[in-house]
């Protein structure tokens, strides 16, 4: 057998007994149908300056593959860490979609608790989503075509969510730094927006409703703001907004703890040309009101005993209002200005508490 020339030889100094039939250095005779083992020397490997340090138990290193590889101390080639990272390893570029779900019609993908993270993933959603108690994460960009019904839930969203379809959201709280905008059907209860919220389409609103973020009604929406198990509705736009659209402001007839509020914490509420704000109560003794500065230049109509009052508050009238027959408008404690408007009265306008200011044109 012809193994090299004296490539066997540094097997001399070895600490182990000799094997017979000793190939390059392999412990056992020539396979069978086959050749006996050559040496395969000079393959030009590019890393054969860098091997491992020899063993211990050999005084002088076997060169059991024959490559004439000489002496190294150190690991050159070793792979890079990989396992808990996802990122290019040996020039590879890493899959950046980590994952699509696909929810088709007729199907539901129900997640209950934890977090539900998508957002560097794929969401394909034409069937049905509920989530109960849990934090979702959605994608930057999300457009909802199905149905999504959220439960005591947090939903996340960086950039924008556009809701197509139908979405339904109880107890929950949206945070994102754009806007959430509906161009289909929204139905929500008692919900905090830390985004944008921009209506075009049908959007029904039970009990509390927070708006940290900037509220936008277009010309072509609807808003019912409505009360909630004898609970009022509260329609806080906080830093204020205006509608282009339609609102109708409804407390219920067994409401137990006083009407619903249209209100601003920081802003005031501005009715433009062409919006409507209509407030009505189904019966209920308690007066729906109006607790923040406005100013109106659409039209306000009145079919339950309203009041508008804020301490110091401007109301301003340079569209219509119209109070139905039997019912009240109260103004308390704000100044009311009717500049350039109209006002029908059914039944009465009463001023209560000064300092209550009651300005006509002059003609």
């Amino acid at each position: 057998m012809n193994s090299g020339a004296f490539h066997g030889f540094n097997l001399r100094f070895g600490g182990a007994t000799a094997t017979a039939d000793n190939g390059t250095g392999v412990p056992h005779p020539p396979p069978r149908r086959s050749g006996q083992s050559g040496n395969e020397s000079d393959h030009r490997f590019a890393h054969f300056f860098r091997h491992k340090c020899r063993s211990l138990l050999l005084g002088s290193a076997a060169d059991f593959t024959d490559h004439h590889d000489p002496l190294s101390i150190r690991i050159l080639f070793k792979g890079i860490q990989a396992v808990n990272e996802i990122g290019a390893d040996n020039r590879i570029t890493a899959d950046a979609d980590t994952g699509t779900i696909s929810i088709d019609s007729l199907r539901i993908l129900k997640v209950t608790g934890g977090d539900f993270n998508t957002e560097s993933g794929i969401i394909l959603n034409k069937g049905t989503v509920t989530a109960n108690e849990t934090t979702i994460h959605l994608p930057d960009v999300y457009t909802n075509k199905g149905s999504i019904s959220l439960d005591e839930s947090i939903l996340n969203c960086a950039a924008s969510l556009t809701n197509q379809g139908i979405f339904t959201a109880y107890d929950t709280e949206f945070n994102g730094s754009g806007f959430f905008t509906n161009d289909s059907t929204l139905t929500t209860r008692t919900v905090v927006f830390n985004m944008g919220l921009d209506n075009s389409g049908l959007a029904t609103m039970y009990g509390k409703s927070i708006f940290n973020d900037t509220l936008i009604t277009q010309a072509s929406s609807t808003m019912n703001i409505r009360s909630h198990s004898n609970v009022p509705f509260r329609f806080d736009p906080v830093k204020g907004f205006v509608n282009k659209g339609l609102i109708n402001c409804n407390t219920g007839a067994a409401d137990y703890y006083g009407g619903g509020q249209l209100t601003s914490s920081e802003g005031m509420l501005i009715n433009d040309v062409g919006g409507t704000i209509n407030f009505t109560g189904g019966g209920s003794s308690y007066y729906s009101g109006m607790y923040a500065p406005m100013v109106n230049h659409g039209e306000i109509s009145v079919s339950h005993n309203t009041r508008f009052s804020h301490a110091s508050a401007d109301f301003v009238n340079m569209g219509s209002i119209n109070v139905l027959k039997g019912w009240k408008l109260e103004f308390q404690g704000a100044s009311f200005t009717n500049q350039s408007g109209g006002l029908k009265m059914g039944l009465a306008i009463q001023l209560l508490r000064s300092p209550t200011n009651f300005l006509w044109p002059k003609i």
